[in-house]
């Protein structure tokens, strides 16, 4: 089964990588502006939209991947259950990396730190997330 969880390990890493690379970029090119934009209103709006935001993406996600997990343990053929968990896995991972962008972006446009540490904090999780051969027997039950 391991080889069969192959595209789904290099889709996880990718997001990772993709997440990392944006924030390093981001947090760069920050750190090189020499004048700092007034983002007052909205930098309150994110402050209290971006918890919110990654909280919720994340019950969702949780949500969405056990309900799919549920009905994919329901199909009879044990290796017929893998390539829905891929997707079902994709999916969760793209609620997961959503709020991370939203973040970096966030913290692009109005340069708090708050709001990198958020979307690190979101690639933690992501990263614990990861998708593993027996965390993947124990969801879909082969």
């Amino acid at each position: 089964m391991g080889n069969k969880l192959n595209p789904l390990r290099m889709i996880h890493a990718a997001m990772i990588i993709v997440q990392l690379l944006i924030g390093t970029v981001f947090y760069i090119l920050k750190s090189n502006e020499e004048t700092a934009v007034d983002s007052g209103e909205i930098t309150v709006i994110f402050t209290y939209l971006i918890p919110v935001f990654v909280l919720a993406s994340f019950m969702i996600s949780n949500v969405l991947f056990n309900n799919r997990v549920k009905i994919i343990r329901e199909i009879e053929e044990k290796e017929d259950r893998i390539k829905p968990y891929i997707s079902a896995s994709i999916i969760k991972f793209a609620l997961l990396e959503f709020p991370s962008l939203f973040s970096l972006v966030a913290y692009f446009i109005t340069g708090k730190i708050l709001f990198l540490l958020i979307a690190f904090a979101v690639i933690l999780y992501f990263l614990v997330n990861r998708p593993t051969e027996m965390k993947t027997k124990m969801d879909i039950d082969i």
